[in-house]
């Protein structure tokens, strides 16, 4: 009796009757599906119905890591995509809530309460709310809210120890592969200065003078795909990329064309992309900006509606994706 066709892998055309023949046609088929996997492995972790999940592109089957009734939110993958944290937001009018950590089999490994206090139980003041966490680094996560109008508070907190520090400053973007994150200090309006400042407080590493006369204070901060240089957007005309290197602590710019509007910068291995959509491509090392190749485009864009398509699938919000970087 012949197989159906409509189970047999692509590459395996017709019927054949020699076993030997089949066995052909099965290791060509096989070597077919390998190739198929050599796209990225790439998983999620995300809340649906209050619990956290995972998924992978690998198996492809929802994993429910959490079941108990609080309220969680912000799951984050760390560096090396083996753990995630989560804000457990219960009581966190009064308490600001807790950091879970937890291993991708779902096992607990941390609970860490965002709330500073003093040995005594008091609360010190400071942040008022959570409004973004994450990874600092393998063995520290981090917990960002508002202080004031000029300034966020960032908190370290280490798994192990629970021992805790914090810096103020707004716009943070952290590297947690590198263990640094980069922020903009705020001196206004004593000397009306933006300072691009990293937590290693090294000094500063750029200056933005007279910034009352930016048309905006928001200057998002993005990492290269190696974490060596960091990189913005100086809003001031004429639109120009700034690019700092943490290591040699040296800048230098390139002008954006101007007809650019929503302007982003992505990571990418060797710089940044430039949106929106990716358009234009930064090489640190060559300091050359290019368009975009057609075939990256097209992986991107495949990439990108992979993720989003799974993401509705699997009816998932707050999700976080590892490796979060696109491109290879």
């Amino acid at each position: 009796m012949q197989p159906s066709d409509q189970h047999l892998p692509w590459t395996m055309i017709g019927y054949c009757q020699t076993s030997m023949t089949r066995v052909l046609f099965i290791a060509i088929s096989s070597l077919a599906l390998v190739g198929l996997q050599r796209e990225p492995e790439s998983k999620v972790t995300f809340i649906r119905n209050g619990q956290v999940y995972i998924w992978t592109t690998l198996d492809r089957k929802p994993q429910q890591l959490t079941s108990d009734p609080s309220v969680k939110r912000m799951p984050r993958w760390s560096p090396d995509g083996s753990r995630i944290v989560y804000w457990d937001a219960d009581d966190a009018k009064g308490s600001l809530g807790n950091l879970v950590v937890l291993r991708s089999d779902g096992v607990i490994v941390g609970r860490l309460p965002v709330a500073a206090v003093t040995p005594a139980g008091i609360r010190i003041e400071g942040m008022h709310g959570v409004e973004q966490i994450g990874w600092a680094d393998d063995a520290d996560v981090f917990a960002q809210g508002n202080i004031n109008p000029y300034a966020d508070e960032y908190r370290v907190l280490n798994i192990d120890s629970r021992e805790m520090h914090s810096f103020g400053g707004f716009g943070f973007a952290t590297c947690a592969l590198r263990g640094i994150t980069a922020f903009w200090k705020p001196v206004f309006p004593n000397d009306d200065t933006m300072v691009l400042a990293d937590s290693r407080e090294t000094g500063p590493l750029f200056e933005i003078k007279e910034a009352r006369d930016l048309p905006t204070l928001n200057v998002p901060l993005t990492w290269d795909g190696g974490c060596d240089s960091i990189g913005f957007i100086d809003p001031r005309p004429p639109l120009r990329l700034v690019v700092i290197s943490i290591r040699e602590r040296k800048s230098q710019t390139k002008a954006v064309p101007q007809t650019l509007t929503d302007i982003h910068l992505e990571a990418a291995p060797d710089g940044f992309l430039i949106g929106p959509g990716s358009l234009l491509r930064y090489s640190v090392g060559t300091n050359k900006l290019e368009v975009t190749s057609e075939d990256l485009l097209t992986t991107l864009r495949k990439r990108h509606r992979g993720r989003r398509d799974a993401e509705k699938q699997l009816q998932a919000s707050d999700s976080d994706w590892w490796p979060a970087q696109l491109t290879n």
